[in-house]
């Protein structure tokens, strides 16, 4: 964070401190979960990605390992996003490989991203990614028969969570799980009665899985950029009807993609045209960080949305692991065609009105700051 923060320009650094802080890691700093660990190593781990789609040196490929690693010990919800970085990497290796076959193989000096490089360094990210998480595989293996063994994997596949009072309800989460709480118990489960992706579909009408996936999903998303209201507390008059600590974090993400999409626009067609390689926008690693950022978004947004029926309807600590990466992304991508329009020499006024931009989004973020300040009651 601090890296990027060096390279980015002030207003733009600040306002990705202010809204990860208070947009992501703060709201759930004041529970005993594992989110604010967790966060905290996924946007490590999404920005290490995102250098190494960019220029891929085998030791970033170590340091995703371990940061994944970190992460999958407070909470396994990162191994998608491993699964896309290998995935969108491995579709641009086969592209890097193509491009080396018709230059005879000849390495070029300006590309910084090699494709024996991603070959290799996914063997030294296997290797980094379980020596990190070797300890909790081990103990895993041992109580649970399952060295990737974890209960929301099986949740997935059910349609209520429970409670205390479903303890002996097999077909809600908490009384499987108390059923099904050791290695024996575990494997004693037949193939057609372990919840599974094949026999939800057994179960369930296509009806009800394209009700569950989209309901879920529009309901997460929404919640996402526009939070609940939440409950004012009889006890406190002075309370104000908050949206959370940032209210309004949907329209301050809508309000970086504005500045990137209009920089997109000054690019093309008021900047000065590109007269060499480091001028140009579009390369293979800006395509591929595109891939990644998208694929990610969705791929979490879909998954979250199919779990949200045995999630609490008022916990949005799943989408807003997204929070932090995407404003990164946002402002990282627009700090990049920046970058290029001064090397293309372009107008003075474009910088300025960029800087401007971040400003008054740092100036609506502060007063948010100043309103919770002056009633910091939820």
């Amino acid at each position: 964070l601090f890296r990027s923060c060096r390279n980015f320009s002030l207003p733009a650094a600040c306002n990705l401190v202010l809204l990860g802080g208070l947009g992501a890691l703060l709201p759930r700093s004041a529970f005993f979960q594992p989110e604010p660990v967790y966060y905290v190593f996924f946007f490590l781990t999404w920005v290490a990605c995102v250098s190494a789609l960019t220029h891929n040196s085998l030791w970033i490929y170590g340091l995703i390992g371990v940061l994944a690693g970190a992460a999958y010990m407070a909470k396994a919800s990162v191994s998608p996003l491993l699964w896309m970085f290998v995935t969108v990497s491995s579709l641009r290796c086969v592209w890097e490989m193509l491009s080396a076959r018709r230059r005879g193989f000849v390495l070029s000096g300006t590309n910084l991203w090699h494709w024996r490089n991603h070959l290799v360094g996914l063997v030294v990210l296997g290797g980094a990614h379980v020596m990190v998480t070797a300890p909790r595989l081990i103990n895993a293996h041992e109580k649970f028969g399952d060295p990737f063994h974890n209960f929301p994997r099986y949740w997935m596949w059910m349609d209520s969570f429970g409670g205390p009072d479903t303890i002996d309800d097999p077909k809600t989460c908490y009384g499987w799980m108390s059923k099904h709480n050791t290695r024996d118990k575990l494997s004693a489960i037949l193939p057609a009665e372990r919840p599974s992706l094949s026999n939800y579909l057994r179960t369930h009408t296509r009806d009800e899985v394209v009700s569950r996936l989209a309901g879920g999903t529009r309901s997460r998303v929404a919640d996402f950029f526009w939070p609940e209201q939440t409950p004012r507390a009889d006890s406190h008059a002075d309370q104000q009807p908050w949206r959370g600590v940032l209210e309004w974090r949907g329209l301050y993400l809508l309000w970086l993609g504005l500045i990137l999409t209009g920089l997109l626009v000054v690019l093309f067609c008021a900047a000065p045209k590109p007269e060499h390689a480091g001028h140009v926008v579009f390369r293979h690693g800006t395509t591929t960080t595109i891939l990644f950022v998208a694929g990610s978004s969705a791929a979490y947004a879909l998954a979250y949305g199919w779990y949200s029926p045995i999630a609490r309807e008022e916990c949005d600590g799943f989408m807003l692991s997204l929070y932090l990466p995407l404003v990164f992304s946002l402002i990282w991508g627009a700090e990049s065609i920046l970058r290029r329009i001064r090397r293309r020499k372009g107008s003075v006024w474009i910088v300025r009105g960029y800087l401007a931009a971040h400003w008054i989004l740092f100036v609506a973020v502060g007063w948010r700051v100043f309103e919770i300040l002056k009633s910091p009651r939820f």
